[in-house]
């Protein structure tokens, strides 16, 4: 008996490292310098390079869209802090043994609020891009922002969305 849970334990030991190991997912042969932290893979500069390379942006049009940049994302952090404290605000109520109604629902319009401009302040910058690109370079712009949209993707995903 003793043998046979010892055989049972040893079994599920050698199963149980075999999973642990790392391994070639699905054939992806990738280097570890590929797996950078999250904070470095959506850094806005990497994005924005990536975007001015398929646009094949001239330098006289990345330096123009970069002056448009810093506002645009100094306005998009500000969006994101008051959205967090916001959450933050809704959390606290939530989690009282009686939750306010009307305080809550104050919260979600001011949220709602701030999500709303947050997406005008996007749509605006996207204009005053595309405002300087050429028409093939407009279908391309459009096209990235398309297949952005299936992929399940949003807006911090996108250099210039913020």
């Amino acid at each position: 008996m003793k043998i046979r849970f010892l055989f049972i334990a040893l079994f599920f030991l050698a199963i149980s490292s075999i999973q642990a190991q790392p391994g070639n997912k699905m054939g992806n042969d990738r280097n570890r310098d590929d797996f950078r932290p999250r904070f470095e893979q959506n850094d806005p500069g990497d994005r924005f390079e990536q975007m001015a390379k398929r646009l094949e942006l001239t330098d006289e049009q990345k330096t123009k869209i970069e002056a448009l940049q810093t506002p645009h994302m100094k306005k998009m952090i500000a969006f994101r802090n008051q959205l967090g404290e916001k959450q933050a605000q809704k959390r606290t109520l939530m989690s009282a043994d009686k939750p306010d109604q009307k305080k809550l629902n104050a919260l979600v319009d001011e949220i709602s609020k701030i999500r709303a401009d947050q997406e005008k302040e996007r749509i605006g910058h996207g204009i005053e891009v595309k405002a300087l690109l050429t028409d093939k370079q407009k279908i391309k712009f459009d096209m990235m922002h398309q297949r952005q949209g299936k992929k399940g993707g949003n807006a911090r995903n996108c250099a210039l969305r913020g």
